[in-house]
């Protein structure tokens, strides 16, 4: 055995903290850019951290598959399991592909929707059009109280298919409720 395949641990074990390392940082870029757009669009801090969230789940599962490409993992072994893992999880979610439609629909509304909390919308749908003040944007749905007092909750993955009217800018601070809803939701 030579001095290199003997001491191969050392270099992979020197890789693998590397790429911690580099994970760590690209991670505190990512984050912190997440977050400075969010506070030049004045972004919920519980909707920013839920995005940051995401972006950390995407990034370990990267920073796991290179690890194991470090450490020279036999693939076939872990394609096996990964395939297997991964039809199990498909058959969940088609049937629940909402959930999954409307998470990803929700990053999408974080970074897009042109409306804040305390607006006032109407989301057009025919007979079905809903109108009222925009109370929360939450990761899976919006909650809008109606002229009636009524709190609707409207799918985020249905909201991103139908045309949003933003009635009137927030020219002031969001009502009582609104404010409410906001503390409320955050405990």
């Amino acid at each position: 055995m030579d001095l290199f395949e003997q001491y191969r641990w050392v270099t992979q074990l020197a890789f693998t903290l590397g790429a911690f390392i580099a994970y760590l940082m690209v991670f505190k870029l990512v984050a912190k850019g997440v977050r400075s757009w969010a506070a030049q669009h004045s972004k919920r801090k519980v909707r920013v951290e839920q995005v940051v969230r995401y972006f950390k789940v995407l990034m370990l599962v990267v920073l796991f598959i290179l690890v194991t490409l470090i450490w020279g993992v036999d693939y076939r072994g872990l394609w096996l399991v990964a395939s297997s893992v991964l039809a199990v999880l498909g058959v969940a979610l088609f049937a629940q592909w909402s959930i999954l439609s409307n998470v990803t629909s929700g990053v999408i509304v974080f970074f897009t929707f042109p409306a804040r909390v305390g607006d006032s919308i109407e989301i057009v749908d025919g007979v079905n059009s809903v109108k009222g003040e925009l109370l929360e944007i939450g990761m899976f749905q919006i909650h809008v109280r109606d002229d009636e007092g009524h709190t609707l909750v409207y799918p985020n993955n249905l909201l991103l298919q139908k045309p949003v009217k933003k009635i009137k800018p927030l020219k002031t601070k969001p009502t009582n409720q609104a404010l409410n809803w906001k503390k409320r939701r955050a405990d």
